[in-house]
């Protein structure tokens, strides 16, 4: 049996209104290694001491992909921002 990913991977995706950041963090354990604990094995985290690595994403589909998705995400929340606002306004319209 071929495993395709040995490692496990978490994609972080910083999003701003003129610049998206992406950066891949990966476990520098081997996850099929049976002598590491699963825990270090599978977590990923941020860390001084934790077995995780910083390398770059590569490619143009997946950024891509993920740009759109963050972008995507931005105008529901706006969207949901400005019909909380007016629901607001009206409310508060009752009250005078």
């Amino acid at each position: 049996m071929v495993f395709l990913c040995v490692f496990l991977v978490v994609i972080k995706v910083i999003w701003a209104t003129n610049l998206c950041l992406f950066e891949k963090l990966e476990n520098q354990n081997n996850i099929n290694d049976k002598k590491q604990d699963p825990y270090q094995r599978v977590l990923t985290f941020e860390g001084f001491h934790l077995p995780a690595r910083s390398v770059p994403l590569r490619g143009y589909v997946l950024p891509h992909k993920l740009e759109n998705t963050m972008f995507n995400i931005v105008k529901v929340i706006n969207f949901l921002l400005i019909f909380f606002l007016i629901f607001l306004f009206d409310f508060l319209s009752l009250f005078q």
